[in-house]
């Protein structure tokens, strides 16, 4: 694949010191660590460049500090969490899925815990996590170079001999790209393997930002700021067609919605096709209008005497109630005795049909993924090996994989990283 591997490291030495090695792997998160891990374990000789003064820092920030490492789920339920992309993960999966992801770790003494499937370290802090792999790359003698971000690839032709950085140039085998997206920009991630990727003419699925809040296009909720609705169902509409379904717990915030409802959704808006993005909310997913109303009617029996406002609230958050009476220009004083028919049906509607028009995504710097990346036509599933460049792999969040929120897109980054460092 490119020069042969001795076991000189330093050919030259002075400031820009020329090395050889077998193995270069380009960032120090997940995916990278676990792809050195699982080449050194293999025998091969590895060195990981990180940008950053430290490793794992976005691995820090995931599942608000708790870490939450995988889903708790069978191969099949973890690829369709992928989506359409999911299929190329099959060979990943198989080779390293949750189950084993989980041994991994509890043989590194991280005791874990599963809620609803989501798995975390037990002691809930992520720093735990960081400390298992740190600790196994310390073990395995793998050299990590922080404050040390690569600056090109070196190829002869189409073959991968090495990479560069501002003081070293290191020849080596393979190289595995394991630099992440745009997501949560102030980890450093400022994609920086799509232009590794772009310098040996790989393709780029435009990159946007996933699992991330929702703006509305108006303020008429604002009253809403930090009202949470659990169990409800969305669906996410392109102009007129429905694009994705989802249930599940949302918040209104002061900027628009967010919440895991809202964070899975967010992949789908954003298309360049679609002129005006909106959800239709349904309060109750699981009662039909007839089952909603009759129960209403059930409670406007059994509190003649109050005003309106009073018994939606036995239905809904009080805040939530005002707003709803509001949007359907009924009073909120109406003795629920004098309630027409007609406004009992539109604020049944309401329920079951709320529309709430997105302006946008927020922004890459508050995604927890993103969306596009690596073109997979052009990566060999079996291997995360280039399929334009021999010898370069990648792996975790630069390619164009994204998962829903709970585990999936962790468990993507470990199981690309290490079917890289096996295969590199």
């Amino acid at each position: 694949m490119c020069s042969d591997f001795t076991n000189s490291r330093d050919l030259i030495s002075g400031q820009n010191k020329a090395m050889k090695t077998e193995i270069v792997v380009i960032g120090a998160g997940p995916a990278g660590m676990m792809a050195a891990i699982a080449a050194a374990e293999c025998g091969k000789q590895v060195i990981i460049f990180e940008k950053n003064k430290s490793a794992g820092k976005k691995l820090l920030l995931t599942g608000n500090g708790r870490c939450n490492l995988t889903n708790a789920v069978n191969n099949s339920n973890l690829v369709a969490g992928f989506y359409k992309n999911g299929r190329f993960l099959y060979k990943a999966f198989a080779q390293f899925g949750s189950q084993e992801l989980m041994d991994w770790f509890s043989g590194q003494d991280v005791p874990l815990m599963i809620d609803d499937n989501r798995v975390f370290p037990k002691s809930q802090h992520s720093a735990d996590i960081l400390k298992a792999l740190l600790d196994r790359v310390k073990s395995l003698e793998i050299e990590v170079y922080y404050n040390s971000p690569v600056l090109e690839l070196i190829v002869e032709g189409n073959l991968l001999s090495g990479v560069r950085t501002a003081t070293r140039t290191v020849f080596c085998n393979s190289v595995i790209v394991a630099t992440g997206g745009l997501s949560w920009t102030k980890t450093g991630s400022d994609g920086d393997g799509y232009r590794f990727a772009r310098q040996v003419s790989h393709s780029i699925v435009k990159p946007k930002p996933g699992l991330v809040g929702l703006e509305l296009t108006d303020n008429a909720q604002s009253g809403l700021t930090g009202l949470t609705l659990t169990g409800i169902a969305a669906g996410l509409y392109c102009d007129d067609l429905l694009v994705a379904v989802e249930k599940g717990d949302m918040i209104f915030t002061h900027y628009g919605i967010s919440g895991p409802l809202i964070l899975n959704l967010s992949r789908f808006v954003a298309n360049e096709k679609c002129k005006q993005n909106y959800l239709v909310l349904d309060l109750f997913p699981d009662q039909s209008v007839e089952s909603l109303q009759h129960q209403m009617i059930l409670i406007i029996k059994e509190n003649t005497k109050k005003q309106l406002k009073n018994v939606v609230s036995l239905m809904v958050p009080e805040r939530l109630a005002d707003f709803i009476l509001t949007s359907c220009n009924v009073k909120q004083s109406t003795q629920v005795s004098q309630l027409k028919r007609s406004d009992l049906l539109n604020i049944i509607r309401f329920m079951k049909t709320w529309q709430l028009p997105i302006s946008k995504s927020r922004p890459f710097e508050e995604a927890m993924v993103t969306v596009g990346g690596v073109s997979l036509t052009e990566i060999n599933p079996s291997t995360m090996e280039s399929k334009i460049c021999s010898g370069l792999f990648f792996a975790g969040e630069v390619l164009n994989l994204d998962g829903r929120s709970g585990g999936f897109n962790l468990q993507a980054a470990f199981s690309t990283g290490r079917l890289a460092g096996i295969k590199a």
